[in-house]
């Protein structure tokens, strides 16, 4: 190794080191060096870099009769300039911080492997809108000494083309291994799905408790504020909402004039025209969202239906607007609490009988 280059990297390493970027490393820092370059390829050195773009460009200029005059113009040189000025600094700062982050993460898995000695799991599997691939994480939580929440993401699986439900499952019990290696994992946590109703099963059959996400139960009850069985009229209501969402996700046209009618009037002065937003059926906050973006548009879709470019049946009633309404005080109050249930860094297990009986209130 050359004398300088290692000089260099002595003096490196005691800058970093003054920083104070890590003062108790789990590991050394060579070898945690070592095992994130791991995940890397080698790349070339600076000189290789530029070496190997003198002979391209070379061959370049005269394979395409190109003068070579035009390589010393500016116009030419501002093509191969970063978007960002400070790109190379944030290359250098986000290795550093790679490495540091992960020194931290192999710290706490330490100290959640031996010093702690009740912990819980998280497990959740999702499909994209791509439905490509689908996806399964695995997360280990704990309580210390001093309260705090400790959150340690143990594996993150992809799983590539059509997934069948037992590969899903084989996959969760072997991450798990819920028997005797691992006795003081003392609860487990899945979302609501078919898959992981089957797994809750196959847990409670080897004696191990697990149970359902507040966050997947909170969608399974804000469907109740939203149908004709709880709410009458509700379920016309959301038709005519999502219908008319639709009318102008389809039509520039008419988000065009939706716009400048925001503009023209008094009423949003001083605010940001908007267009409506989309909900998802599965997603009970983005319903609210669309709701609530309605309520706002309320006097520009009336305005439009004045002015004959919104259709009588396009718009809701008065009746309806009172649902809508009725709907979002409901969900707002859901909103907010789960919010709360999802801090990372506080115990949130108290507050569920609290949000529940406040969201009840509201109903």
């Amino acid at each position: 190794m050359d004398p300088a280059r290692a000089v260099a990297r002595n003096a490196a390493a005691r800058e970093a080191s003054a920083e104070g970027d890590n003062p108790n490393p789990v590991l050394p820092t060579d070898k945690a060096q070592q095992m994130i370059t791991q995940h890397y390829q080698k790349g070339l050195t600076l000189e290789q870099h530029k070496k190997a773009y003198l002979a391209g460009l070379a061959i370049w200029v005269i394979v395409e009769c190109i003068p070579f005059s035009a390589c010393e113009k500016l116009t030419f040189h501002a093509m191969f300039e970063p978007f960002s000025i400070v790109a190379a600094e944030i290359v250098t700062r986000g290795n550093r911080t790679a490495l540091r982050d992960y020194v931290v993460l192999l710290g706490k898995m330490a100290k959640l492997a031996t010093e702690i000695e009740c912990r819980s799991w998280t497990m959740d599997h999702w499909t994209p809108c791509s439905r490509e691939v689908t996806y399964t994480c695995t997360t280990k939580s704990a309580i210390n000494e001093n309260w705090e929440l400790i959150n340690i993401l143990t594996d993150f699986k992809v799983f590539e083309g059509s997934t069948r439900r037992q590969r899903i499952l084989d996959y969760m019990q072997e991450q798990l291994r819920f028997s005797d290696e691992d006795p003081d994992v003392f609860y487990g946590v899945v979302d609501t799905t078919g898959s992981m109703g089957v797994l809750t099963r196959l847990c409670r059959d080897a004696r191990f408790e697990v149970g359902y996400c507040t966050e997947h139960n909170f969608h399974l009850n804000a469907l109740i504020a939203f149908n004709d069985e709880n709410v009458p009229g509700a379920d016309g209501v959301m038709k005519k909402c999502r219908a008319l969402v639709e009318y102008f996700n389809k039509s520039t046209q008419a988000t065009s004039e939706l716009l400048k009618v925001q503009r023209q009037l008094k009423h949003y002065e001083n605010m940001i025209a908007v267009g409506v937003v989309q909900d998802v059926v599965t997603r009970w906050w983005s319903t609210i969202r669309t709701l609530q973006r309605l309520l706002r548009l309320r006097k520009a879709l009336r305005t439009m239906n004045i002015d004959d470019t919104l259709a009588d049946d396009m718009l809701p009633t008065d009746e309806q607007w009172v649902i809508i309404e009725q709907i979002c005080d409901c969900l707002h109050t859901m909103s907010k609490f789960q919010q709360v249930l999802e801090g990372g860094k506080f115990v949130t297990a108290s507050l569920v009988i609290v949000a529940v009986f406040r969201i009840q209130e509201t109903q």
